[in-house]
């Protein structure tokens, strides 16, 4: 797949730490309550890290006591990808940013009366930005 954002792997290396790079390029998961954004915030958006291309609302944004940030909707649908992923004798729905190929967590059904799904998402694949006001 070609993606607007496409870098050579040396500056990928260069612009992220080597934890959003273990995470991001190497499809790897943070450690559970590692993440700054693991709880809502303030108002406003979250980024992809490596390309700034809006992901979720901190609107949609649940404290599902995962270890990582969840959401129950996206921003845009067209801003993200998904694919599935077998390892660790599972399947699972791996999600990636659209704008960049970053690998940002996982998709999971969920029973929950907000959503069918929840976006589990790595803290370090995202940036946030408070909404003005």
């Amino acid at each position: 797949m070609k993606f607007k954002y496409d870098k050579p792997d040396a500056r990928w290396r260069a612009e992220l730490d080597p934890q959003a790079y273990r995470v991001m390029r190497e499809g790897r998961t943070e450690a559970r309550f590692s993440g700054q954004h693991c709880q809502p915030r303030a108002e406003g958006m979250y980024r992809c890290r490596g390309c700034h291309t809006p992901l979720f609302d901190t609107l949609a944004q649940v404290d599902a006591d995962f270890g990582w940030p969840c959401f129950v909707e996206a921003l845009d649908a067209h801003n993200l990808f998904e694919e599935t992923e077998a390892s660790y004798g599972m399947l699972r729905t791996e999600l990636f940013c659209k704008g960049c190929g970053s690998h940002l967590g996982f998709i999971y059904e969920d029973d929950g009366p907000d959503s069918p799904v929840r976006f589990c998402v790595n803290s370090v694949a995202l940036e946030f930005v408070a909404r003005p006001g």
